[in-house]
C-alpha cells in the first residue's frame, strides 16, 4: 500500500511540475503573440514566430533549472545547442500549423495561435525530456567523478 501512495504522490508532483512550470513558456508565447498580433496588427505567422522565440528562451531556463533539476545538470553550450536544434523542429511545426490553419480554416486568430502553440510546445517538451536534458547514466557519472578528483 505504501508503494501505491508514493506512486500517486510522484505522479501528482510531476503533473504539477509539468502543468505549472511547463505552462509558463506557453503563457509567455501566447501573451507575446497576441500582443503583437492585436496591438501592432502584424500577421498571425509573424507574431506567432516572435512569440515562439519568447517562449523558447523562457522554456530553456525553466526546463534546465526547475523541470529537470533532479537530474543535476549544469548549463552547457552543448545542451543549449541541442535545445536550439529541437526548437527549430518545434518552430517548423509551428509555422506549418499556423500557415495551414490560417489558410484552410476560418477560426479566430486566438484559436489558431493556441492550437499551433500546443503542437510546438508538446514537441519541445518531448525533445527536451528525451534528447536535450537526458539523464546521465551511472557510468558517465562515475567517470566524471573520477576525473574530478
Amino acid at each position: 500500500m505504501k508503494e501505491w501512495t508514493e506512486l500517486v504522490k510522484d505522479i501528482k508532483h510531476k503533473s504539477l511540475k509539468f502543468f505549472g512550470i511547463g505552462s509558463a513558456p506557453i503563457l509567455a508565447d501566447l501573451l507575446c503573440s497576441n500582443i503583437i498580433h492585436y496591438t501592432l496588427g502584424w500577421s498571425l505567422t509573424l507574431s506567432g514566430m516572435i512569440g515562439f522565440l519568447a517562449g523558447t528562451v523562457t522554456a530553456y531556463f525553466l526546463y534546465l533549472f526547475i523541470t529537470f533539476a533532479e537530474r543535476h545538470l549544469d548549463f552547457t553550450w552543448k545542451s543549449l545547442y541541442r535545445f536550439l536544434k529541437s526548437s527549430v523542429l518545434a518552430a517548423f511545426i509551428r509555422i506549418i500549423a499556423l500557415s495551414t490553419l490560417e489558410w484552410i480554416t476560418s477560426l479566430y486568430g486566438f484559436v489558431i495561435l493556441l492550437l499551433s502553440i500546443a503542437l510546438s510546445g508538446l514537441t519541445r517538451y518531448i525533445l527536451a525530456h528525451f534528447y536535450v536534458f537526458k539523464k546521465i547514466d551511472q557510468e558517465s557519472e562515475m567517470i566524471r567523478d573520477t576525473l574530478a578528483r
